[in-house]
């Protein structure tokens, strides 16, 4: 139908098309249409299927009514027919006999067969059937290729538009039958096909009218169902994956409302969408629900292990005080700072469980005791070099995730940077608060290494993401969500030594510059 425009306008000029072009491409045009009205009446209701099929095949046999006209119009100016003309003009005769005899009359029933036997029982009809008659046998004679028409052009004509008439009138009945018995989910395009199929028996531009509206109707529907979906796509469902990785409890029902756009091949689409939408949150959720299970597991595990780790430590203080035997001493001191990595290690889980550590402190602690504390929770704290003069002091809410963090850096940079090389520590003051620098002189790492974790380090991670994660990094997780929780901004790069350089700035309204207590 999109191409009638194309075709009308080749019509108007006549060098650009003959005649039989013309009528063979709204033939084509109409057989479309026929086509089109026989898939949509396909529905799940027997009856009304039974009830279409005689209907398509009226439809059918007024279509090759008229293109018998067509070609009888066409060979009338001349009076004569070639002898393609006369077969294909034979075909359509016989193909609408054995439609209307064999198809129609035995498939129709009420008062759709009566009226189709008053039709084929009028003298319009036996006047249409005469002249058929005499076009066919004007072959039987001589064997020139030219047919002579009969002169019976007027009674073709008079007997012709009364059966079209008929036919047509005929047609919308049944349609109208056929559109009552219907339902909703088939109403519109059952409209639309009937409308189509009989306006193209009435005329051509109600026919390209009837196929505006068509593509009007789809395009508006298409374009509502794609700004659904992508509000679905781009706002809600990522709304729920927010509010589940928060913690909230989401209704599925409430969270995928379904795109209702009927039951037609469009609704369909829509419904396969609600399908995958709601089996997207329902296993959205129950991962969540997994996650939390496993959380919650974790930090019962952690939880248990820290008050063994607590009573341990308070032990090996105990002891340290008792004795003061060197030897001794350094082995408690030994065994003091590999129960700090356990605590550490403990810590992480909880962490990792969305929790926080139960270390606090009521008083502010001074900045040289927040990092002796952070290297003494490390394995290798005798390779760790401290500098740092500054008399300031961190808040009590920030002491035990500030002295985790950094223990975390200076861990991981002992482990990347070979024995017997330092790994150097420095504090100072600067514009933006409290600057704490780690380095490190192993390898170092490649510049997309570098972005990547920095990247990592800039936002707080959820748990999927140690659980995804490749080359599992369970310290910059803990680091990341340690610096995102208190404001601190943790940057990783290249150190001139060749290894790496961590960078934690500690901002202002955490810093405190008066006098502070222990970090023990």
């Amino acid at each position: 139908v999109g191409s009638l425009e194309y075709y009308r306008n080749q019509v108007d000029d006549p060098s650009d098309i003959t005649a039989e072009q013309a009528l063979d491409q709204y033939t084509a045009i109409v057989d479309d249409q026929i086509h089109a009205f026989q898939e949509l009446s396909q529905v799940d209701d027997g009856d009304l299927t039974s009830q279409a099929g005689p209907l398509v095949a009226l439809e059918h046999a007024a279509e090759l009514a008229s293109q018998e006209d067509a070609q009888l119009t066409l060979a009338w100016p001349a009076g004569r027919m070639d002898e393609e003309q006369w077969s294909r003009f034979a075909q359509l005769v016989h193909t609408r006999r054995w439609l209307v005899q064999d198809q129609i009359l035995p498939s129709l029933t009420g008062s759709a067969k009566t009226q189709t036997e008053r039709i084929l029982a009028s003298s319009e009809w036996k006047s249409m059937q005469d002249v058929e008659d005499q076009v066919l046998e004007a072959r039987s004679g001589g064997g020139d290729d030219r047919i002579d028409l009969p002169d019976a052009r007027q009674r073709w004509i008079t007997a012709f538009d009364e059966i079209r008439t008929q036919y047509g009138q005929l047609i919308r009945q049944q349609t109208d039958g056929l559109l009552d018995r219907s339902a909703e989910e088939a109403r519109g395009l059952l409209i639309t096909a009937a409308s189509l199929s009989a306006g193209g028996l009435i005329a051509l531009l109600l026919c390209i009218v009837m196929s505006w509206r068509i593509t009007r109707s789809l395009s508006r529907r298409l374009r509502g169902l794609r700004l659904a979906t992508l509000s679905l796509a781009e706002e809600r469902l990522p709304d729920v994956v927010a509010r589940l990785e928060r913690g909230e409890t989401v209704d599925v029902e409430s969270a995928t409302p379904p795109l209702d756009y009927g039951r037609d091949e469009l609704g369909q689409v829509a419904q396969a969408f609600n399908a995958a939408q709601r089996t997207a949150v329902h296993t959205a959720v129950e991962l969540a629900d997994t996650r939390r299970g496993f959380q919650k597991v974790i930090l019962g595990i952690a939880r248990q292990s820290q008050n063994l780790v607590n009573m341990q430590l308070g032990k090996l203080d105990a002891l340290e005080r008792e004795h003061t035997d060197p030897e001794i001493l350094k082995g408690l001191y030994e065994l003091d700072s590999t129960a700090s990595q356990l605590r550490r290690y403990e810590e992480n889980l909880v962490i990792i469980s969305g929790e926080q550590p139960r270390r606090t402190w009521r008083e502010p602690v001074s900045l040289v005791d927040i990092l002796r504390s952070a290297v003494g929770e490390v394995a290798e704290y005798q390779r760790v070099e401290l500098h740092a003069d500054e008399e300031v002091a961190l808040a009590p809410p920030a002491v035990a995730d500030v002295i985790h963090l950094l223990a975390e850096l200076i861990d991981n940079a002992t482990a990347y940077s070979p024995a017997p090389n330092p790994v150097g520590v420095r504090a100072a003051l600067v514009a933006k608060g409290l600057a704490v620098e780690i380095e490190d002189r192993g390898l170092g790492l490649s510049e997309e290494d570098y972005a990547s974790f920095n990247a990592q380090l800039a936002v707080a991670p959820q748990f999927d993401v140690v659980a995804l994660a490749d080359d599992l990094r369970l310290g910059m997780f803990v680091v990341a969500r340690l610096a995102h929780r208190h404001g601190i901004t943790v940057t990783l790069r290249p150190s001139p030594y060749g290894g790496t350089t961590a960078i934690v700035l500690i901002p202002h309204d955490i810093v405190v510059r008066e006098p502070a207590g222990g970090a023990d």
